[in-house]
């Protein structure tokens, strides 16, 4: 566990982590804790690291859960957005694929048709 101790220069707390070094205060970019700051292992991510992880940030407010709960819905709608533009873009692969396989099958049963008239003159 980290422990706590003040600054007498600056009002922020330091925190030491599990390997006796400072941690450093960290944003995650997770879609569960969009924008959420946390004090982490400084040796992160090398495999010396401890693993220390604790959040930076005091509890949050009413307000302040409104804004987080939007932020990761707006996270989550974005990542789902991108998943459908990307099987937009495969649906119109498909789509090109099949209207030139359509155009040929066409020509071809033009083709035939005019062999078939060619053959009863």
């Amino acid at each position: 566990m980290a422990s706590q101790t003040s600054s007498s220069s600056s009002s922020r707390a330091r925190v030491l982590c599990d390997c006796g070094e400072y941690a450093i205060v960290a944003t995650s970019r997770t879609p569960e804790n969009p924008g959420q700051r946390f004090w982490g292992c400084k040796n992160y991510p090398s495999a010396g690291n401890c693993g220390f992880v604790g959040w930076y940030e005091p509890p949050v407010q009413n307000d302040d859960i409104v804004v987080y709960r939007l932020r990761r819905k707006i996270v989550n709608l974005e990542a789902q957005l991108e998943d459908k533009k990307k099987r937009n873009e495969e649906d119109l692969k498909k789509i090109e694929s099949l209207q030139r396989k359509n155009y040929w099958l066409r020509v071809l049963v033009i083709v035939f048709g005019l062999f078939i008239i060619c053959l009863k003159l």
